[in-house]
């Protein structure tokens, strides 16, 4: 599933819960918030912010190059990091 995600049930012997198309390059990233959202980054230049059913909460476009990676804090806040040396 390329840009895709997938959530995985593992108490279901390993299957899918959902999938979904969520970015129009690769994901190089994903982290679950504390509150249970997810976060994914991807060589399209975005962050995409997702409930666990696959449905956009937020798109964040700063980045000017592939993003690389995405992480959040425990108080709920997020950082991303692109993979060439852009200045925002």
């Amino acid at each position: 599933l390329n840009g895709g995600v997938i959530v995985w049930d593992f108490g279901r012997r390993s299957s899918p819960a959902v999938a979904w198309h969520a970015h129009d390059d690769y994901v190089n990233s994903l982290d679950w918030s504390p509150g249970g959202l997810i976060a994914s980054a991807s060589g399209d230049t975005t962050v995409k912010i997702w409930d666990p059913a696959g449905k956009i909460i937020q798109v964040l476009e700063a980045h000017k190059g592939p993003v690389a990676s995405v992480a959040w804090a425990d108080d709920g806040q997020l950082a991303s990091g692109a993979t060439t040396g852009e200045t925002i």
